[in-house]
């Protein structure tokens, strides 16, 4: 059985400094009857390992620790609980018995952290100006904007490669197999 593709953007006018999503969370139970689920406003943070609460929104789900550990941040280390959660991402993407961490507040009731974003394929454009921020769950494919070129090459007026010379776009192909097929 195959796993559905759940996806969903955001778009922000002007360069986002920071990527902000509402999700649903609740106190990990065994039940999928989706009850219990409150909306917190999260950030996308690429930089933060785990997944965190603030203690004011784990005191609003009625969280109960299940464990201890030791957080590294910026300003030094210090222990705070963990809790295991259910999450639902903006597009429906559910993540059952999640292990969180409680962190300060950050002016968002959440972060979702790698351990979460790893799931799936991520990707930010800030084209034109507009920020585009995209997650999809699975993973579908591998993005490399080095070797995937999708962008037409820019050919001078007047100048045209020949169909069997390299493509411009660096490819390595000829161009009447690559940017030049007709």
């Amino acid at each position: 059985m195959t796993t559905p593709m759940k996806a969903f953007t955001a778009k922000m006018n002007g360069y986002a400094r920071e990527l902000r999503t509402t999700v649903k969370v609740r106190a990990h139970s065994d039940s999928q009857d989706g009850s219990g689920l409150k909306e917190v406003e999260a950030i996308w943070d690429t930089g933060a390992t785990s997944s965190v609460i603030t203690e004011s929104e784990a005191k609003e789900l009625g969280l109960v620790p299940v464990n201890y550990t030791t957080m590294s941040t910026p300003n030094g280390e210090r222990v705070v609980p963990c809790y295991y959660v259910d999450i639902l991402l903006p597009n429906n993407a559910g993540f059952q018995k999640v292990l969180i961490l409680e962190a300060l507040p950050c002016n968002c009731g959440m972060l979702i952290g790698m351990d979460l974003i790893a799931n799936g394929d991520f990707a930010i454009s800030n084209y034109n100006g507009k920020t585009t921020f995209t997650f999809r769950c699975p993973s579908l494919m591998e993005f490399d904007f080095v070797q995937h070129t999708y962008l037409e090459p820019e050919v001078k007026t007047g100048q045209s490669p020949g169909r069997n010379s390299q493509c411009p776009c660096g490819s390595g192909k000829k161009f009447k197999q690559c940017h030049g097929k007709v």
